[in-house]
């Protein structure tokens, strides 16, 4: 199975609410801003909190799960790895990783 990421969809992914909340500081500002944030972490679906999650779906439809993410505080780079959700299984074949800010 080969998917194919269209510009929507990885620029949607490339924005705040999504790659941008990797970083717990960042979600922490806009909660204080009275928004509605939630943290995207790589956990396992048994181990979220109510404010954290561990899949994004963009606004076709199209659910991703997300695999891996980082933060760095010292360089200021925010990312994440993410899989799209097929016919409820993950492709894991087909993997994108997302930086913030590019």
């Amino acid at each position: 199975m080969v998917f194919n990421y269209t510009d929507e969809q990885l620029n949607q992914l490339n924005r705040g609410e999504n790659v941008y909340s990797v970083n717990s500081d960042f979600v922490n500002r806009k909660i204080k801003e009275g928004k509605k944030y939630q943290y995207i972490v790589d956990k396992p679906t048994n181990e979220l909190r109510p404010n954290e999650q561990n899949k994004i779906t963009t606004p076709d439809g199209q659910q991703f799960k997300v695999i891996k993410t980082y933060s760095d505080p010292e360089t200021g780079f925010d990312g994440m790895a993410v899989a799209p959700i097929v016919d409820g299984e993950i492709d894991y074949a087909s993997v994108a990783v997302i930086a913030a800010a590019t």
